[in-house]
């Protein structure tokens, strides 16, 4: 086997010099085309699934989610429960939210829906809402009579998205009316529109709890959720295992569970990985088969000369397999180097905008190192069948092959 092995890599050597480097050069430029096509397209994936799974973090529903066992309208004592949560380790933030039915209405249009009451110094722990303002202020903890809007309800005059939006041209300055489930109709005054690109969050409309004790002073120190932020890194089991422990008639998930259409929407995204991959494998298939196809139909001849002189079988099949794995080490190093070295840099420095905002390409290094392994594996096997049926053919019809 050693010396077949020896023999093999020769007869491989010989024939990638002797051979066309015109030849060499286009399959080795297809292997990087090939390899960048199984590369570009999950990162683009992956950094839309990662873009996505951010925005719900930070604006909608935290890493943790806890919220009342069924049956149960709201949270008791929920600036207590919040300071006991922070407590735990690996936990950055809390805060109580209430959830508050009314209607916002403006010009003759309406929004009905809900209201997000909330003190906006916590929130601003957990969530990064106040960093998409695009027209006046973030809430203070002391205000009253004002209101924040998300993009999706107020419009803003905005074109792009004006058609579609409730109330459609409400800007900040202007005034609204809520008509609250209670019965209470108040007018309040816009101090902010943000636009977080995430239409889960982009449809809520912020009061403060002072706010709230105004218009529904029997909720008290009560909340509807609490959100949790944790720490970079940290296992959400054990934090969600503590924060069960502190009280009775809680139930306690994680964001993935809180957002299950927008869990669904990305699972359903990440299967076109599959669909990517299994089409660029099938190219390279057919390149390396392609390639060493036509370069047996030219050698046939001399395929039957070496198997006269005592070449074996398995050696030029595995003379060829060693050729495709050259073809496709050199392919993949480049198109390696191309990735991470040309287009991810510039693909930060000009990031692709999508209707959740901008992508960043991540380098996933454990993907990137399987699909080189299914590639490898592709090549060798679409070089190594058709090689081996070119040795099936007797050696006199080899040696007398046109």
């Amino acid at each position: 086997m050693k010396r077949s092995l020896k023999v093999a890599f020769f007869l491989a050597k010989r024939a990638i010099g002797r051979g066309n480097i015109r030849v060499s050069i286009l399959s080795i430029s297809v292997m990087v085309l090939v390899y960048l096509n199984i590369a570009l397209g999950p990162a683009l994936i992956d950094g839309l699934v990662d873009l996505i799974n951010d925005k719900v973090k930070t604006t909608v529903t935290g890493d943790i989610l806890v919220q009342p066992d069924a049956g149960e309208d709201h949270i008791p004592d929920a600036d207590a429960l919040a300071s006991e949560i922070e407590s735990i380790d690996g936990v950055e933030a809390a805060v109580p939210i209430n959830l508050v039915g009314g209607e916002v209405r403006y010009e003759g249009r309406r929004f009905p829906g809900y209201l997000t009451a909330a003190d906006p110094t916590d929130y601003g722990t957990v969530f990064t809402t106040s960093e998409y303002m695009i027209e006046g202020s973030i809430l203070d903890p002391d205000d009253t009579n004002q209101i924040v809007l998300g993009i999706n309800v107020a419009g803003a005059d905005k074109k792009f998205d004006a058609s579609w939006a409730s109330l459609r041209s409400v800007n900040a300055g202007d005034k609204v009316v809520v008509a609250f489930t209670n019965g209470l109709e108040k007018e309040y005054l816009v101090k902010g529109v943000f636009q977080t690109e995430m239409p889960y969050s982009d449809i809520k409309a912020f009061i403060t709890n002072n706010e709230l004790s105004l218009v529904s002073p029997e909720l008290g120190d009560s909340a509807t959720h609490l959100c949790v932020r944790a720490k970079k890194g940290c296992d959400l089991g054990p934090i969600m295992t503590e924060i069960r422990a502190l009280r009775e008639g809680l139930s306690v998930g994680t964001w993935e569970e809180a957002a299950g259409m927008v869990k669904t929407s990305v699972e359903s995204v990440r299967s076109i990985y599959v669909i990517i991959e299994a089409i660029a494998l099938v190219v390279a298939g057919l390149t390396v088969a392609m390639v060493t196809y036509i370069d047996l139909a030219n050698r046939r001849r001399q395929i039957g000369i070496q198997r006269a002189i005592g070449i074996t079988k398995r050696t030029i099949i595995l003379a060829y397999a060693f050729r495709a794995f050259f073809l496709f080490a050199i392919g993949t190093i480049v198109a390696s180097l191309v990735f991470v070295f040309v287009i991810v840099p510039l693909e930060r420095q000009h990031p692709v905008h999508f209707s959740f905002g901008y992508i960043l390409f991540p380098v996933n290094v454990p993907y990137l190192a399987a699909a080189a392994v299914l590639l490898g594996i592709v090549s060798l096997l679409s070089a190594a069948i058709p090689a081996w049926q070119a040795t099936r053919m007797q050696v006199v019809d080899a040696i007398w092959a046109s």
